[in-house]
């Protein structure tokens, strides 16, 4: 449970660093669903 919250705290940071270089709003980086977010790792 603690590794699926930290990796969804990865991906929200990632998120919000690919929104500012894209000159977009950071703060429109939302929590993705844990079975998303452990896809990507797979």
């Amino acid at each position: 449970a603690l590794q699926v919250e930290l990796d969804q705290c990865w991906d929200l940071l990632r998120q919000r660093r690919a929104l500012r270089e894209a000159g977009r709003d950071p703060g429109a980086a939302r929590v993705r669903d844990p079975d998303i977010v452990e896809r990507y790792e797979q």
